[in-house]
């Protein structure tokens, strides 16, 4: 079904920019009805659009175990056992970097 409407699909998602759940909608009203994750594997699949179809990602650079880390808005944890994450009770938590 969605082989039929190739062109179609490739207007509304590369051309105009749409997503696959506009493009989900808008197919329903012309009368072929797919699930959505369907069009989502065929946009990403055959198309070359949509969020796992980006490359480019934010690198995490994972701490120590029992080092120091930084997690959430800026505050400092330090932690003993990071299999269980276990906080040393000498450790404060501060608002900011020093």
């Amino acid at each position: 079904m969605l082989v039929a409407n190739h062109d179609q699909l490739k207007a509304w998602v590369v051309t105009e920019g749409l997503t696959a759940v506009k493009a989900h909608e808008l197919l329903g009203r012309q009368g072929t009805v797919v699930p959505e994750r369907t069009l989502h594997r065929y946009a990403l699949e055959v198309l070359g659009v949509g969020r796992s179809a980006r490359t480019t990602t934010v690198r995490v650079t994972d701490g120590e175990p029992g080092g120091e880390l930084l997690c959430g808005f800026l505050h400092r944890i330090s932690y003993v056992e990071a299999a269980n994450m276990r906080r040393q009770p000498e450790t404060t938590v501060s608002a900011g970097l020093e």
